[in-house]
């Protein structure tokens, strides 16, 4: 049996992450800009991966190979960061 290569609840927890974080926004802004390109940074990244491998640690190294594979899960990703976007309370910059 295939397993889930990149599982909704694995999208749900990074979606939160960089939401919660405050780089909802900015987020969207930069998958929609590389999606062109995501195919040529999973390449990319697997040429680096000796290198890559031991900075960010295997398990992250994979996810993020799994999340560059496929557009429908880019796309489930910059839908849910959507989504939390427009539920988050605005945060209103005050002169200090």
């Amino acid at each position: 049996m295939v397993e889930n290569l990149c599982s909704d609840e694995e999208i749900e927890h990074l979606a939160r992450s960089i939401t919660e974080r405050g780089f909802g926004l900015p987020a969207l802004i930069v998958i929609e800009m590389y999606k062109p390109l995501a195919g040529v940074f999973h390449s990319g990244a697997l040429l680096a991966s000796p290198l890559l491998i031991p900075l960010v640690g295997f398990s992250m190294f994979s996810r993020l190979m799994r999340l560059l594979e496929s557009r429908d899960r880019q796309e489930k990703l910059t839908e849910r960061i959507e989504q939390l976007v427009s539920k988050a309370p605005h945060r209103h910059v005050t002169n200090l």
